[in-house]
């Protein structure tokens, strides 16, 4: 049962901690912290009267206070224990914040960092340090270690990335009020056909959204879990917009907090899809480039008229590395994430030759 033991620490079955850090906007921390990613294993260093949080020798910041006063007593009493990104969220004065999950660690029984689990085939006892695709080193059989602690088979399990898009549409969904059947007939679409979701990964995928629609104040967290996860695959950002798009609009008219969701989920993917809200939003019958406004060649390549050559030139070749097709093709894309990424690489192009023809110095 969890219980609050202060404003920035949750206590979970007397083992588990979840605690907001402190001291994050100091130095280059924030840089740190938006390159981490949720379930990444952090280090506790016991430092003077406090504990510090470090990211590959990089210090991200502080346990606190009086969490950190329990901890050290632990600890100096070689109970060690596991630090994971939990959340990474956006707060009201424009730093980033980062809660993380302290599990204490059984030490008789699992090396230093790890955790006991049995696989769910032999169900032979084993130890993992990271989340993420494991193999058993006794059945060989692959399974998934997921963030709360849970253990499935490869077969039975959605990944981290499924799960988030499963809560987002859920949320998107539920978010005007009711779940309507035209909104539920293009979920379904949109997992068999677009994300080839099929067997127990679909049933899984059913589960996740039936389990999430009432939870839409979430989004925040939600939104920044998918752009974590998904930061260095832009075209599947793309997509969660396009398809979040096209449930918002189901029922005719997109609901204000639907609105309110795309705007947030653009802002924060906008990082490296450089495409704002108008760019997905504006007339769909302009087609990929009939365009009748040259801006709209601007608008791809995320500058306008008044950014220089030398601007223009940066898109460009940003974009062209993250749409490239080869370079998706080797990340096991859906084939229609792929088909995506092609297309878009060619309207890079085109727009930069456009643009190109009165720019003589590019």
């Amino acid at each position: 049962m969890k219980k609050k033991v202060s404003s920035n620490v949750v206590l979970d079955n007397d083992r588990v901690y979840y605690s907001k850090l402190i001291g994050v906007s100091f130095g280059d921390r924030q840089k740190i912290i938006r390159s981490l990613s949720s379930g990444q294993k952090l280090d506790l260093i016991n430092s003077n009267n406090d504990i510090a949080v470090y990211a590959s020798n990089r210090k991200v910041g502080y346990i606190d206070r009086e969490l950190s006063y329990k901890l050290r007593k632990q600890m100096d009493a070689g109970i060690k224990f596991n630090c994971l990104v939990k959340n990474i969220t956006l707060g009201a004065d424009s730093y980033y914040e980062i809660s993380v999950e302290i599990v204490r660690i059984d030490t008789g029984k699992v090396n230093e960092g790890d955790s006991i689990i049995y696989c769910p085939y032999c169900r032979e006892k084993g130890s993992v340090n990271h989340v993420g695709l494991w193999i058993c080193s006794y059945c060989k059989g692959e399974f998934y270690y997921k963030r709360d602690g849970r253990v499935f088979k490869k077969e039975d399990a959605l990944d981290d990335g499924m799960e988030l898009i499963a809560q987002i549409y859920a949320i998107m969904c539920k978010s005007d009020g009711v779940v309507s059947t035209s909104e539920i007939s293009i979920i379904d679409d949109l997992a068999r056909n677009f994300l080839s979701l099929k067997g127990p990964h679909l049933k899984k995928f059913s589960e996740v959204f039936n389990q999430s629609k009432d939870n839409v104040d979430n989004y925040i967290v939600i939104i920044q879990g998918l752009y974590l996860y998904y930061k260095n695959k832009p075209p599947i950002l793309v997509f969660i917009i396009q398809s979040l798009i096209a449930i918002a609009e189901a029922d005719g008219v997109i609901h204000p907090k639907q609105q309110e969701i795309l705007r947030y989920a653009i802002n924060i993917f906008s990082d490296v899809t450089k495409m704002k809200y108008e760019d997905f939003t504006q007339d769909k019958s302009d087609s990929s480039f009939g365009h009748k406004d040259f801006n709209d060649y601007y608008k791809v390549l995320g500058c306008t008229q008044n950014s220089s050559d030398e601007e223009i030139r940066i898109a460009y070749k940003n974009l062209i590395k993250q749409y490239h097709p080869d370079k998706h093709l080797s990340k096991e894309l859906p084939p229609d994430m792929i088909e995506y990424a092609s297309k878009r690489f060619k309207e890079i192009q085109t727009a930069y030759e456009e643009i190109k023809k009165v720019r003589k110095n590019l």
